[in-house]
């Protein structure tokens, strides 16, 4: 089935016939056959992944949802393996089709890539040439959880790691500013060892929620809005979190130093992304620890780009901990917030370059009741903030935060292993 939809000033999504995909998958056969490593170089991939495992190719039919979950449950019959999305600019739903919670499940130990793209000496993406649109203005939802395009989902087994990769996902606000449908990109539920690397979110109202015992890292990412403003209800937000992280509500407090500088089976890793207006860039929730480090965050709506959350809800178990260093946060467009909002737990804070914001942290005590634990064991060193006030709140210095660097912590090594393969 041929897909050819015209959007605003007619500009065509390509599709591919049945047929055409039957030439390519026997092209691919065939040259699996006569030689494997030539098959690694036209997709410009290792043959090998993160298992140490040959894992086998499928490659979808086109762009379109379905095509892509038939091409996923394929893969998953063979017990696992990587799923290639071509070339071109595809609608990822009809106009007017509409869903609830996922629309693509990719279960763990399956990959899904884009066509392979041109890097930066950075390692930045040059132009993607795989790219999934929301045609039509998907009506979606503002709960905690609204429709997703894709869910990746385990049982945190450390041996099914799962790869997405060089994918650009653009919602319908980038063609109507006026448009209101919410939805998030990808939702990553019980999944160890998965990265998220090399793709773009153009106007997605929500980007990654890491959920329940995930660890992993999300890398090299572009994450863009252009038409959003930060709004104090939650609940009629016009944009949500590039990146949420959860444990799962856990009722004991780790101490500090057995999660910093480890990778518990909860860590999650934001490394090398660029972020414009979001809500939040990184918030994290229910027992979370992330790293985020070696990010820009430019143009930020200043709320609080990175967040450690309360809970307002019984078990009252809020953001565990965040490592926070080699940032740079600069030209926000409302200044007179903050870089960082504490509402609860600690970490460490470090070697950022603030430029244009009134606050660097932020210490909310609106909450601290509220949570299993107040914003304390912050550790703060060597960060240029500028003209930015240091810390904003009812923290003390010498009992709640600190300014040098604990003995016990060393940081983690750059970069994260899972992006060397």
């Amino acid at each position: 089935m041929l897909r050819v939809t015209t959007l605003h000033g007619g500009m065509k999504l390509r599709s591919m016939s049945p047929s055409k995909a039957v030439e390519i998958i026997l092209i691919l056969t065939i040259l699996m056959g006569i030689v494997a490593s030539s098959f690694a170089n036209v997709f410009d991939k290792k043959v090998v992944y993160n298992t140490g495992k040959i894992s086998p190719y499928i490659v979808a039919a086109s762009g379109y949802w379905q095509d892509i979950q038939d091409a996923v449950d394929r893969a998953a019959a063979m017990g696992g393996g990587s799923v290639y999305i071509p070339e071109g600019v595809w609608n990822f739903v009809n106009p007017g089709e509409s869903w609830t919670g996922a629309r693509v499940i990719i279960p763990a130990g399956v990959n899904v890539f884009g066509a392979p793209t041109e890097k930066y000496p950075n390692g930045s993406v040059v132009e993607w040439k795989t790219v999934l649109v929301m045609p039509w203005d998907m009506p979606g939802s503002k709960s905690g959880d609204p429709p997703h395009w894709f869910l990746i989902q385990g049982d945190s087994d450390p041996n099914k790691p799962t790869r997405f990769s060089d994918i650009k996902l653009v919602g319908y606000k980038h063609f109507d500013p006026n448009a209101t449908g919410f939805y998030k990109a990808i939702k990553v539920l019980r999944v160890a060892n998965f990265r998220i690397d090399h793709c773009a979110f153009i106007e997605i109202p929500e980007g990654i929620t890491a959920w329940e015992y995930c660890s992993g890292v999300i890398d090299h990412n572009f994450f863009h809005n252009e038409h959003a403003y930060y709004t104090v209800d939650w609940s009629n937000r016009v944009v949500g979190y590039a990146v949420s992280v959860s444990q799962d509500k856990p009722t004991t407090w780790v101490p500090l130093e057995s999660i910093l500088g480890k990778y518990t089976n909860y860590t999650v890793f934001i490394e090398n992304n660029v972020f414009t207006k979001w809500r939040d860039v990184v918030v994290g929730n229910y027992g979370a620890h992330y790293v985020f480090r070696h990010n820009v965050v430019r143009n930020g709506l200043g709320h609080g780009e990175v967040d450690l959350h309360p809970s307002w809800t019984s078990p009252y178990v809020s953001c565990r901990a965040a490592e926070v260093y080699d940032n740079v946060f600069k030209n926000p467009v409302y200044s007179g917030d903050c870089v960082i909002e504490i509402f609860a737990g600690g970490g460490v804070f470090f070697n950022n370059t603030v430029i244009g914001y009134a606050k660097f942290i932020r210490d909310s005590p609106t909450s601290w009741n509220a949570t299993l634990m107040g914003p304390r064991e912050v550790y703060i060193w060597n960060n240029d903030i500028g003209s930015a006030i240091l810390e904003d709140g009812p923290m003390e210095e010498g009992i709640d935060y600190f300014l040098y660097k604990p003995d016990w912590y060393t940081p983690y090594p750059y970069p994260h292993p899972l992006t060397r393969g």
